[in-house]
């Protein structure tokens, strides 16, 4: 991670470019202040990096363990001018996908629970509709 960190920092300024990061790191927090150094390595990398943050596969309500360790470090990233997108799957299984209802309330709560969110990273998207199932150039874009 830290030489595609470093190298996207040098390259960022010649070609504008900026490496999206899955940052699936559940991070260490002492005293409410991030202090994971895979984080820090992270927020080094400044505007050249998009994170993708994903605190239990998929976002948490408050007062959830994984929610109180999460924001002191997203608060660290936003500092260092990472720009950060929320991680929300579609599938359930192999053959199942989740119903649109529950990936919208991921959107939703990404959108109000969760400081300095830019975008959200929808994963596992079918190619086709699927019945009762999720359809992101009909459903979640225009959402």
């Amino acid at each position: 991670m830290r030489r595609a960190l470093v190298l996207s920092a040098l390259l960022a300024p010649v070609l504008a470019l900026k490496a999206l990061v899955p940052t699936f790191i559940h991070p260490k927090v002492r005293y409410g202040k991030c202090v994971d150094e895979n984080w820090a390595r992270l927020a080094a990398g400044g505007d050249s990096v998009v994170a993708i943050i994903n605190p239990d596969n998929g976002p948490v309500d408050h007062g959830n363990e994984h929610y109180e360790t999460y924001v002191p470090c997203m608060l660290m990233l936003h500092a260092k001018r990472v720009q950060m997108v929320g991680y929300v799957p579609t599938k359930l299984s192999a053959e199942r996908f989740r119903p649109l209802e529950d990936i919208k309330h991921d959107i939703y709560l990404w959108a109000t629970a969760y400081p300095y969110i830019a975008g959200i990273f929808i994963d596992m998207q079918p190619t086709h509709s699927e019945p009762g199932g999720s359809n992101v150039d009909g459903d979640f874009v225009q959402y």
